[in-house]
Protein backbone atom coordinates (compact mmCIF):
# COMPACT_ATOMS: atom_id res chain seq x y z
CA UNK A 1 0.00 0.00 0.00
CA UNK A 2 2.76 2.44 0.89
CA UNK A 3 4.53 1.94 -2.46
CA UNK A 4 1.28 2.51 -4.36
CA UNK A 5 0.74 5.75 -2.46
CA UNK A 6 4.34 6.87 -3.08
CA UNK A 7 4.05 6.14 -6.81
CA UNK A 8 0.78 8.05 -7.13
CA UNK A 9 2.58 11.34 -6.54
CA UNK A 10 5.37 10.89 -9.10
CA UNK A 11 5.57 13.04 -12.21
CA UNK A 12 4.72 10.26 -14.66
CA UNK A 13 5.73 12.33 -17.72
CA UNK A 14 6.34 10.28 -20.85
CA UNK A 15 9.47 11.20 -22.77
CA UNK A 16 11.27 9.44 -25.61
CA UNK A 17 14.90 8.36 -25.34
CA UNK A 18 16.78 8.20 -28.63
CA UNK A 19 20.01 6.19 -28.59
CA UNK A 20 22.19 7.22 -31.55
CA UNK A 21 25.31 5.49 -32.82
CA UNK A 22 27.45 5.42 -35.96
CA UNK A 23 25.96 3.46 -38.84
CA UNK A 24 27.80 0.24 -39.57
CA UNK A 25 30.31 0.58 -42.38
CA UNK A 26 30.08 4.38 -42.51
CA UNK A 27 33.16 6.45 -41.72
CA UNK A 28 32.24 8.51 -38.61
CA UNK A 29 34.09 11.46 -40.17
CA UNK A 30 31.26 11.61 -42.75
CA UNK A 31 29.17 13.28 -40.05
CA UNK A 32 31.31 16.43 -40.21
CA UNK A 33 29.55 17.38 -43.46
CA UNK A 34 26.24 17.52 -41.55
CA UNK A 35 27.49 18.91 -38.23
CA UNK A 36 26.08 22.43 -38.68
CA UNK A 37 22.71 21.05 -39.83
CA UNK A 38 22.72 18.67 -36.83
CA UNK A 39 23.50 21.46 -34.35
CA UNK A 40 20.86 23.75 -35.90
CA UNK A 41 18.25 20.98 -35.55
CA UNK A 42 19.10 20.36 -31.89
CA UNK A 43 18.97 24.11 -31.19
CA UNK A 44 15.61 24.34 -32.98
CA UNK A 45 14.25 21.43 -30.93
CA UNK A 46 15.56 23.05 -27.76
CA UNK A 47 13.93 26.41 -28.55
CA UNK A 48 10.64 24.72 -29.51
CA UNK A 49 10.55 22.68 -26.30
CA UNK A 50 11.02 19.34 -28.09
CA UNK A 51 14.51 18.61 -26.73
CA UNK A 52 14.67 17.79 -23.03
CA UNK A 53 18.37 16.85 -23.10
CA UNK A 54 21.06 15.63 -25.49
CA UNK A 55 24.71 14.72 -25.52
CA UNK A 56 27.29 12.02 -26.07
CA UNK A 57 27.87 9.13 -23.73
CA UNK A 58 31.21 9.34 -21.94
CA UNK A 59 33.71 6.76 -20.77
CA UNK A 60 36.51 7.77 -18.44
CA UNK A 61 35.67 11.41 -19.09
CA UNK A 62 35.92 11.16 -22.89
CA UNK A 63 33.01 11.20 -25.36
CA UNK A 64 32.18 7.88 -27.01
CA UNK A 65 30.68 7.50 -30.51
CA UNK A 66 27.23 6.91 -28.95
CA UNK A 67 24.84 9.75 -28.09
CA UNK A 68 21.49 10.22 -26.40
CA UNK A 69 18.58 12.57 -27.09
CA UNK A 70 15.56 12.82 -24.82
CA UNK A 71 12.55 14.21 -26.69
CA UNK A 72 9.17 15.55 -25.70
CA UNK A 73 6.59 14.32 -28.19
CA UNK A 74 2.89 13.49 -28.31
CA UNK A 75 3.53 9.84 -29.22
CA UNK A 76 6.18 7.25 -30.00
CA UNK A 77 5.34 7.69 -33.69
CA UNK A 78 6.00 11.43 -33.52
CA UNK A 79 9.25 10.93 -31.62
CA UNK A 80 10.35 8.34 -34.18
CA UNK A 81 9.57 10.75 -37.02
CA UNK A 82 11.57 13.51 -35.33
CA UNK A 83 14.55 11.21 -34.70
CA UNK A 84 14.48 9.99 -38.31
CA UNK A 85 14.58 13.61 -39.53
CA UNK A 86 17.60 14.46 -37.39
CA UNK A 87 20.30 15.20 -40.03
CA UNK A 88 22.85 12.57 -39.00
CA UNK A 89 20.13 9.92 -39.06
CA UNK A 90 18.46 11.27 -42.21
CA UNK A 91 21.74 11.17 -44.15
CA UNK A 92 22.58 7.64 -42.95
CA UNK A 93 25.67 8.58 -40.95
CA UNK A 94 24.09 7.37 -37.71
CA UNK A 95 21.31 4.97 -36.75
CA UNK A 96 18.99 5.14 -33.76
CA UNK A 97 16.77 3.14 -31.50
CA UNK A 98 14.05 4.77 -29.43
CA UNK A 99 12.41 3.92 -26.13
CA UNK A 100 9.42 5.36 -24.32
CA UNK A 101 10.49 6.53 -20.85
CA UNK A 102 8.51 7.53 -17.77
CA UNK A 103 10.12 10.45 -15.93
CA UNK A 104 8.99 9.86 -12.36
CA UNK A 105 11.61 11.13 -9.94
CA UNK A 106 14.53 13.53 -9.93
CA UNK A 107 15.44 17.14 -9.33
CA UNK A 108 16.95 19.98 -11.28
CA UNK A 109 18.23 23.18 -9.72
CA UNK A 110 18.25 26.43 -11.68
CA UNK A 111 19.53 29.76 -10.43
CA UNK A 112 19.38 33.18 -12.04
CA UNK A 113 20.62 36.47 -10.61
CA UNK A 114 18.86 39.30 -12.42
CA UNK A 115 21.28 42.03 -11.34
CA UNK A 116 24.41 40.34 -12.72
CA UNK A 117 22.79 38.11 -15.34
CA UNK A 118 24.55 35.13 -13.77
CA UNK A 119 22.91 31.78 -13.80
CA UNK A 120 23.60 28.17 -13.22
CA UNK A 121 22.17 24.75 -13.73
CA UNK A 122 22.88 22.12 -11.09
CA UNK A 123 26.19 23.68 -10.13
CA UNK A 124 28.36 26.77 -10.13
CA UNK A 125 26.93 29.94 -11.67
CA UNK A 126 27.79 30.60 -15.31
CA UNK A 127 28.71 34.12 -16.35
CA UNK A 128 27.70 35.70 -19.66
CA UNK A 129 30.78 36.41 -21.81
CA UNK A 130 30.52 40.20 -21.39
CA UNK A 131 30.83 39.84 -17.60
CA UNK A 132 34.05 37.80 -17.82
CA UNK A 133 36.10 40.81 -18.95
Amino acid sequence: MEAKHMLSGTLGRTLYVVHSEPAEGVDPAAGVAYLEEHLRRLTEWERNGVLFAAGPYKREGKPTPRALYILRAASLAEATRLAAEEPLHKHGVRVFTIDEWALNQGRINVSLDFSTQRGGLDGAPQYPAHLND
